[in-house]
């Protein structure tokens, strides 16, 4: 497993953002899979 910090810094500011779909978007293609 390879996860970048980066990557992760994305994660947690997209879940963060209340903006609409982010959520969907994230679940639907996760890159830290």
């Amino acid at each position: 497993m390879t996860t970048t910090p980066r990557t992760d810094n994305e994660l947690k500011r997209l879940l963060n953002s209340p903006a609409k779909g982010t959520s969907d978007e994230i679940t639907m293609a996760p890159p830290l899979s």
